[in-house]
């Protein structure tokens, strides 16, 4: 597992490098219970990564990686999703 987390770290480290972003670790499943794709990082307060702290919370569990979006990163994203019928309030956009 650290061979793992060694070199996750070091994509995360080019994910920052090259993009500014803080790297968050993914862990990436599909639940049968929930007929649904999940992902979520390994660890409890992910919301608290920084671009100081981000390697302690890496664990080397997942081979996934995602960026923290909103201030931290300077990203936002909008999340469109048909249930909520916000496609069409985009498409009328």
């Amino acid at each position: 597992m650290e061979k793992l987390k060694n070199l996750m770290v070091d994509v995360g480290d080019a994910v920052v490098e090259k993009y500014g972003f803080v790297p968050l670790e993914m862990c990436i499943y599909y639940d049968e219970k929930k007929q649904k794709w999940c992902k979520h990082p390994p660890y409890n307060d992910w919301q608290a990564t920084t671009m100081e702290n981000w390697k302690e919370k890496f664990t080397g569990k997942s081979k996934n990686i995602g960026i923290l979006t909103g201030k931290v990163s300077g990203v936002s994203i909008i999340d469109i999703d048909n249930k909520d019928d916000t496609l069409s309030v985009m498409e009328e956009l």
